[in-house]
């Protein structure tokens, strides 16, 4: 089932155009080479953790992109067709929806579960705070919401400097518990890729994924590179 979109705000636009461009060489130039392969099995060892042996009957997979991560839900939702069109080609079973994260054409209450990785990361904190509103809303009371952000401590110390919008927003712990002004615990939060991979020789990677899973769930993980936040709505 497709559902066709909203009106798209101006952040909405530039992310439909960036990934409409990338869609058919997405999986191949961001996840078949050494570090994308590294992220990759860090991610989906806590979405597995997370959802994978939880009762959740029904889990929207929100900006799923290419489907890297739809074995984990029941539909998938994406403001790019492109990205929807390579998604259903390997899920043809799943339920898709086509509209903003921030705008979403589901009634209210109907999920038990909303993880969106990959999307704060390029957002303001106000349209930010429209998708938790917005995932509040269709998530069914004790409800779970799983997303990733950079980490604002990390990026201190290391003097990060952003270039543009892509993955210009980062979090301190400040900030996640500010977007849940009053509607969500902050239940869990763990750090992925603790170590400078990519500064790492290729071969090297595999070995040393190990060791960066036990430092990024350890009291170290808040300066990991990003995290991942587990909140239970009230």
């Amino acid at each position: 089932m497709l559902q066709q979109p909203n009106h798209p705000d101006r952040e909405d636009e530039v992310l439909r155009l960036y990934y409409e461009d990338l869609a058919s060489e997405y999986d191949r130039s961001r996840f078949n080479n050494s570090y994308g392969r590294y992220i990759h099995s860090q991610e989906r060892a806590i979405l597995s953790r997370w959802l994978g042996s939880s009762e959740t009957q029904s889990v929207l997979d929100l900006a799923c992109g290419t489907g890297r991560f739809l074995s984990f839900a029941t539909a998938g939702l994406d403001l790019s067709p492109k990205m929807i069109e390579v998604a259903r080609a390997k899920y043809p079973d799943k339920q898709f929806i086509q509209a903003s994260a921030s705008n979403i054409p589901i009634e209210s209450g109907q999920y038990d579960a909303v993880f969106s990785l990959h999307l704060f990361m390029h957002l303001s904190q106000a349209k930010i705070q429209a998708i938790v509103d917005e995932c509040y809303r269709i998530l069914r009371p004790n409800g779970m919401l799983i997303f990733d952000i950079p980490s604002a401590l990390r990026r201190k110390l290391i003097s990060y400097k952003t270039e543009d919008w892509h993955g210009a927003t980062s979090f301190s712990l400040k900030d996640i518990h500010q977007i849940c002004t009053g509607k969500w615990q902050v239940k869990e939060l763990v750090g992925v890729n603790f170590l400078p991979i990519h500064r790492f020789p290729h071969v090297t990677r595999p070995l040393l994924l190990p060791v960066d899973k036990v430092l990024s769930h350890s009291f170290l993980k808040l300066v990991s590179s990003y995290y991942f936040v587990k909140l239970i709505k009230l």
